[in-house]
């Protein structure tokens, strides 16, 4: 109908003569089949101008062949956001915070207070106390004035007892003597006793300072010269630091319920366990005892 070849739409479409004879015959098993055929017919339609899918559909119903609808594949769909997930998480978070905050500030007070009267937390908070007793005890022996206390004789006094006799005179005419064993002794004793002697005047020299800590809470009376500078409850881990030229005079309801420091040295209890103590300190409790290695 057109006045064109088989060979000029061979050409055109790239499909071979004999299978443009077979589609113009309806000898449909010379054909490669399937998607093949309509795909011919498609070509074969669109070089002519003719309706692609009407050919289509003339051929499946010849054919009784039910047409392959294709199936594209779709982008990936992106997941959204979970907004409403990240809201809700940081709305807990700040209601976690805020509640922390109203606890803490409203019932703070009732838990430190519980924790302080814990049996464990009192145990743990006396070692505490007592290495920072310890610690203090230890800076005291290493102050300035019993560095010097402890510090070797000087080279004038090594003379000096190198000169001394055996009698206790010493030499007149510039002759050097030689020490016996007892001269040594003697020597060495009479500077220990100048170094007790040194020690004791720094201890009892300047104002008395003292240092009450509460381990629990307690009735705590303090005179300091006769005078009461501090009365009524001391509560449990305050201190309270107190000074006086001469003396202190300290009561409290339980004995052990306090620990004392005067000048940096830990003072023995008031009394028995869990009964009401008094102590007068004064400057000789500052006196060394032979016992404490000085």
């Amino acid at each position: 109908m057109r006045g064109v070849s088989l060979e000029e739409i061979s050409a055109a479409t790239r499909i071979s003569v004999r299978f443009l004879e077979a589609l113009e015959n309806e000898h449909w098993a010379q054909l490669p089949g399937g998607i093949f055929n309509r795909g011919f017919i498609r070509s074969v339609a669109r070089f002519l101008g003719m309706d692609e899918d009407g050919l289509v559909a003339e051929y499946a119903l010849e054919t009784h062949e039910r047409p392959e609808i294709a199936v594209w594949t779709k982008e990936p769909v992106r997941k959204r956001r979970n907004w409403f997930g990240i809201i809700a998480t940081i709305v807990i978070l700040a209601a976690i915070v805020a509640g922390g905050w109203y606890v803490h500030r409203e019932y703070g007070a009732s838990i430190s207070a519980w924790h302080e009267r814990h049996p464990i937390f009192r145990t743990v908070m006396a070692k505490l106390r007592h290495k920072k007793a310890a610690a203090t005890d230890s800076t005291a022996n290493n102050s300035p004035v019993n560095a010097a206390a402890n510090a070797p004789a000087s080279q004038s006094e090594l003379a000096t007892a190198a000169t001394t006799t055996g009698n206790g005179q010493n030499t007149t005419n510039g002759s050097a003597t030689n020490a016996t064993p007892a001269d040594t002794r003697t020597s060495t004793d009479a500077m220990a006793a100048g170094k007790t002697e040194a020690l004791g005047a720094a201890a009892t020299s300047g104002p008395l300072e003292l240092k009450v800590e509460a381990g629990e809470t307690s009735t705590v009376t303090v005179s300091a010269d006769g005078t009461v500078v501090f009365a009524g409850k001391l509560e449990a881990l305050k201190s309270l630091t107190l000074h006086a030229k001469n003396t202190f005079t300290v009561t409290a309801s339980k004995s052990n319920a306090v620990l004392l420091e005067l000048n940096g040295r830990t003072v023995p209890p008031l009394g028995p366990p869990n009964e009401p103590g008094k102590i007068t300190l004064t400057r000789d409790n500052l006196k060394s005892n032979p016992g404490d290695g000085y």
